[in-house]
Order: C-alpha cells, then sequence, then structure tokens
C-alpha cells in the first residue's frame, strides 16, 4: 500500500527538506545569541578594566597580599587584580548561558579565552602590572573583535539558509505538482513535457549545491580552534544530524527529482508498449 504524502510531496514520516533547514535556522540563532550576549559582555569587562589602573610598581608584596584578603566589600581594599577579577565574574563570568555552556572558574576561564601565561599573570602575583593590564585589554579587545567578526558571518550564513530553504520551496512546490499527476493516465507528448519539466528542476538542484559548495562560510578564527574545525559551517551546525544540513536538504530534493524521473521513465515506457 503506497504511503500518504505531505503538501509538499515527502512521504509519510520521512524527514522533509524544510524541516532539516529550520533545524539549521535554529541552531543558528542559538549560536548568535550566545555570541551576542559574550560580546556584550566583554565590552562591558573592557569598559570596567579600564578604570582599573595598574598596582603602583614601589607598592609592597606584602601590602598588596594584606590588601587581598582585605573585606571585599570595602572597595578602598581592593587591589587592581581584585577589581579585574570582581569585573570579569560581573560580566563575562554573568552572561546568562555562562555556567550550561562553560561552568569553569575564574583562572579557568581566563585561560580557556587567553591563555595560561595569561591567567597566571591575572592571579599569581600580589598587583597588577602595567604589562598584564596592557596585554589584557589587548586581549579584551580581540575578544569583542572576533565575536562581531563570526556575527557578521552568521548574518551571511542566515540569508544563505533563507535563499536554499526560498530556492529549495520553490523546487519542492513543482515537483509535488508533477508527483501527483496520474503518469499512466498522461499521453506521450505530456509524459515528455514532465521529463523536460524534472530535467529543469535536476539542473536547479544541481546549481543550488554548486553554489553553496562554492560558498561554504571558512573560519581560521581562534574562537573556534578549540573544536578542530576549520568551517564555521561545521562548528554551528555539528549537534544536527547532518553536519551540512542545506547540502543534505539539497540532496534529499534531488533524490525525489530522481524518483520521479524514474516514475516518468516507467509510464513512459508502459505508454510505449500499449
Amino acid at each position: 500500500m503506497a504511503r500518504s504524502a505531505d503538501p509538499g510531496g515527502t512521504p509519510a514520516g520521512a524527514p522533509s527538506v524544510d524541516s532539516t533547514l529550520v533545524a539549521a535556522r535554529r541552531a543558528l540563532d542559538r549560536e548568535r545569541t550566545l555570541l551576542q550576549n559574550e560580546r556584550d559582555a566583554f565590552e562591558a569587562f573592557y569598559r570596567r578594566l579600564e578604570a582599573v589602573p595598574p598596582d603602583a610598581p614601589h607598592a609592597s608584596a606584602g601590602a598588596a597580599a594584606t590588601a587581598r584578603r582585605a573585606d571585599l566589600t570595602d572597595p578602598s581594599a581592593h587591589t587592581g587584580l581584585d577589581a579585574v577579577q570582581r569585573a570579569y565574574e560581573e560580566t563575562v563570568m554573568a552572561a546568562p548561558h555562562y555556567e550550561d555552556e562553560y561552568g569553569d572558574r575564574y583562572r579557568e576561564s581566563l585561560a580557556a579565552e587567553f591563555d595560561a601565561e595569561l591567567a597566571a599573570a591575572l592571579t599569581d602575583p600580589p598587583t597588577l602590572s602595567p604589562v598584564a593590564r596592557a596585554r589584557l585589554l589587548d586581549e579584551v579587545r580581540f575578544a569583542v573583535e572576533s565575536r562581531t567578526d563570526v556575527l557578521a558571518e552568521l548574518d551571511r550564513e542566515a540569508d544563505a539558509l533563507t535563499d536554499a530553504r526560498a530556492a529549495l520551496r520553490d523546487v519542492t512546490e513543482e515537483l509535488a505538482a508533477i508527483e501527483s499527476r496520474p503518469l499512466f493516465e498522461c499521453e506521450r507528448d505530456e509524459l515528455a513535457r514532465l521529463r523536460d519539466d524534472l530535467a529543469t528542476l535536476a539542473d536547479r538542484c544541481d546549481d543550488l549545491a554548486v553554489a553553496r559548495q562554492s560558498g561554504d562560510l571558512r573560519s581560521t578564527d581562534r574562537l573556534f580552534t578549540a573544536t578542530g574545525e576549520s568551517s564555521l559551517v561545521r562548528y554551528l551546525y555539528a549537534d544536527l544530524p547532518h553536519r551540512y544540513p542545506v547540502l543534505r536538504a539539497i540532496a534529499a530534493c534531488s533524490d525525489r527529482v530522481e524518483t520521479a524521473r524514474r516514475h516518468v521513465r516507467t509510464a513512459t515506457r508502459s505508454r510505449d508498449s500499449r
């Protein structure tokens, strides 16, 4: 018994072309929200950091250590390092997704976001040196800029998803009209027209695949090096069933087109044998 089809012509129970791209857009929107929150948090941290002077070079280590052990509710007792830590915890580590996504502690977070050397310079000595402060400012500025760059890439990827979804929807609507035809009742000329229409749809799918592959997003930004991925697309869609959802959706559409072409050929042979 033939399975029923949805309005787009997809057999019941099979994942639709559209649902693959909807899932991709949800993954992209989630990552964009996380990056926007992180960028905002680092911008706030940078503003706080600018107001933190390095500790006086003549301050004794003992005095600085005593200050760091003082009541944290007394801002006058804070060293530069205390102020940096408080600012970081109240901005970067206070991002809405921080605990769920990372959940690490202050020094671990510094090492992961920057590097172990800078993390040590901000936690081991008793004072905030001008060199450490200057380097931290540079690193935070880079953290903001890199996320801004990636957000721009995500905007381009969002446009690509929208374009691919619209193009594939056009193909599947035309394909559904062909699939709904009673092929074995069609005349020979009509079957020939359907073959031509399906050949055009196959070419459109091929063109979409070529366009997607030639425009696949790439990133060498260090924000993604920890994942071992060089492709931003692969990073974005790592948790989806298919890591290249646009190509997967195009392939699924192409498969449907080829199935329809086989049915038309079968109907044509049947018509010729009468």
